[in-house]
């Protein structure tokens, strides 16, 4: 019977260690939620300043979040891109590969790398990420934001000049379903920067009939039939656009247009005279703009733009021929051609509008 002091001592303390450990666990787990809500708060703060670019507040609130809560990857990233912002991405690397090493497949964690390696210059790095990043693991809004991910990545070969990777991406992000009309016109506008005039052309055609008042995407229809060559299609399209646009702009294309359709030495109903003078205007052209850039920039004035200069003279100087023919209207348009792929090869394109005449005649009339 002695034993039974004993025995409620014992659960005596049993039961106080319980409660004890009862209480401390309700300690711990107010203490818990505290930190968490703590950290929520910093974050929620942190990006918003973010947001706003104010960057240095943004790092210091987003700092405490991470601190607390170290495994939570969407504080880590948001701290990544913070560092990023305020020149330092060496310190926002190991974040990201954490982040990265915990889930390989995160669609974030993959964006938040490609704009990195984007940053550095490492661009063909950076495309590979991107790439992982469109079809990565997302946890919301995932069409949206892989959506949003390939618009970096064509932006970012626009901006390289990539055009058939470019092209490639965007062909992708038409056959996707769902556009809204914004998406088809910044599809549309990177269609024509990526080489695709056809295809730009299509989709503001698709723009336009569904809102013909849209003065934006007649302005893009008559960009895009200009570089196609179909100089009435864009007169049209560009005549509407002024109805619906204050774009000074158009009048300027509207001239452009007028001196192209005197230069254009293709189409049908041309005579073979016609298409001579034509062909030699346009040699005359390229010749005087080749010579103007070789004698303002002599260090390239080599013996081949010399040469090339005094064939092109002879051929606008010499008189017409007695006999004119569709042969020797080629022959001179072929020479116009070689004058323009050397100021290409040597200078570039220019910007003015007889360079503009010049490339949009010469560029549909390469094979």
């Amino acid at each position: 019977m002695k034993a039974v002091p004993h025995l409620r001592v014992a659960l005596a303390l049993a039961l106080i260690a319980g409660g004890l450990l009862a209480v401390d666990r309700f300690l711990a787990s107010t203490e818990t939620r505290e930190l968490a809500n703590e950290a929520a708060s910093a974050y929620r703060r942190g990006t918003s300043l973010l947001q706003q670019k104010k960057n240095e507040q943004a790092l210091e609130f987003l700092r405490r979040a991470h601190t607390i809560e170290r495994q939570n990857s969407e504080y880590e990233l948001h701290l990544a891109s913070a560092l990023v912002a305020v020149g330092m991405p060496d310190d926002a690397e190991p974040l990201i590969m954490d982040a990265l090493g915990r889930r390989p497949v995160d669609g974030a964690a993959n964006l938040a790398e490609a704009r990195l390696l984007a940053g550095k210059g490492r661009y063909s790095e950076a495309e590979a990420f991107f790439h992982r990043a469109v079809y990565g693991v997302w946890h919301e809004d995932a069409a949206k934001q892989r959506k949003a991910a390939r618009f970096e990545l064509i932006e970012l070969l626009a901006e390289e000049k990539h055009k058939h990777e470019m092209l490639a991406e965007l062909i992708s992000l038409e056959a996707e379903p769902g556009n809204d009309i914004a998406t088809r016109k910044r599809l549309a506008h990177l269609l024509l920067l990526a080489g695709s005039p056809v295809s730009a052309a299509s989709v503001y055609r698709a723009l336009t009939d569904t809102d013909s008042t849209d003065g934006g995407s007649l302005n893009g229809l008559g960009e895009a039939e200009l570089e196609n060559g179909h100089y009435r299609a864009a007169r049209n399209a560009f005549l509407r656009a002024a109805l619906h646009s204050q774009d000074v702009a158009i009048q300027a294309r509207l001239q452009l247009l007028d001196q192209l359709t005197t230069l254009d030495p293709t189409p049908r109903q041309l005579t073979s005279l016609e298409k001579y003078h034509r062909s030699v205007r346009i040699l005359d052209l390229a010749r005087t703009d080749l010579k103007q850039l070789a004698e303002s920039n002599p260090l390239k004035d080599s013996v081949q733009i010399g040469e090339l200069l005094k064939r092109a003279s002879d051929v606008v100087a010499k008189p017409q021929p007695a006999h004119v023919s569709n042969e020797l209207a080629e022959a001179v348009l072929s020479l116009a051609e070689q004058v323009w792929r050397v100021r290409i090869q040597d200078f570039g394109v220019g910007t003015g509008q007889e360079e503009a005449a010049l490339r949009l005649i010469l560029d549909r009339l390469a094979p």
